[in-house]
């Protein structure tokens, strides 16, 4: 008995194959097997339909790994691959569906948040603060108490040292020379740096040196008729931009919505996401 899965099989190649063969292969037998050349052939006919959905299957990239690591099941409808399977790039959200739309098949408009590189520093590395030259401290000055009068008063009551050191010389007390009288002078000290927040580096102001931003997206969706509840659909290049430029995919969990009436309200937890059909002008 073959050990190989029936999608290679039907082809007549090892799962070993590359796109190359698999195409060629096909190519092959739907010229043998084709409807127009075998009118009267019910046989043939059937043979043809195995071809197209082998074909249809091994030559799309992620549905071939899906069929190679969970077999038939993944060729039935509602198939969902586990979420661990998705790259990088892609991103995952789910969708309440009208159902008039599951059934014809038509376009939605969904917005999502896709991240991308940033557009201010394009993804560069925080660059150093020129102000404290990358240690995050700079030196300022506050307010203190004159630390020759010891006043630390107002003008007006302080802020004056005796000339003599007498205490009952007679002599008129004269400005202290520090605060100048007022009682208060400017003492240097070592601060915060404002402009790197004490880091040492500049960050950039729209990403904060993620290097990517996130932004809402409206996105035009068309899904094919006959959608199911519970169908994960696949969208290529829908997903988040990476820093090379690469795109992921979409992948769009459906759930259908139903009629809610006041006798029965709908429990449970709320979608993420309602969409409506595109209404077409004219």
């Amino acid at each position: 008995m073959s050990t190989t899965p029936r999608l290679y099989a039907t082809l007549g190649i090892e799962p070993s194959a590359d796109l190359t063969a698999i195409r060629a292969a096909y190519r092959r037998l739907a010229f043998d097997y084709h409807p127009d050349r075998n009118p009267a052939d019910t046989g043939a006919q059937e043979r043809f339909v195995a071809l197209s959905e082998a074909h249809d299957v091994l030559s799309d990239a992620e549905r071939r790994r899906d069929y190679d690591t969970f077999g038939e099941a993944a060729l039935g409808k509602g198939f969902t691959a586990p979420v661990s399977r998705l790259g990088p790039l892609d991103l995952h959200v789910q969708v309440v569906l009208d159902p008039a739309v599951a059934l014809r098949g038509g376009t939605v408009r969904l917005t999502v948040k896709r991240k991308r590189p940033c557009t201010s520093c394009a993804g560069r590395e925080p660059r150093g603060c020129g102000r404290c030259a990358g240690t995050g401290k700079s030196v300022g000055s506050q307010l203190a108490k004159c630390r020759d009068c010891k006043s630390g008063r107002s003008i007006g009551f302080g802020g004056r040292r005796r000339a003599s050191a007498s205490r009952h010389d007679a002599t008129p007390a004269a400005p202290c020379a520090t605060c100048e009288g007022r009682g208060v002078a400017r003492v240097s000290r070592e601060v915060r740096c404002v402009p790197c927040r004490g880091v040492g580096t500049l960050a950039c102001a729209m990403c904060h040196g993620e290097k990517e931003a996130t932004s809402a997206t409206v996105l035009s969706l068309t899904f094919p008729p006959s959608v199911v509840d519970g169908a994960t659909l696949r969208f290529e290049g829908k997903g988040h931009t990476g820093p090379d430029g690469d795109v992921g995919n979409l992948r769009v969990d459906v759930r259908l919505a139903r009629a809610q009436t006041h006798d029965a309200p709908t429990r449970g937890p709320q979608p993420a996401v309602r969409t409506r059909p595109v209404r077409r002008a004219g």
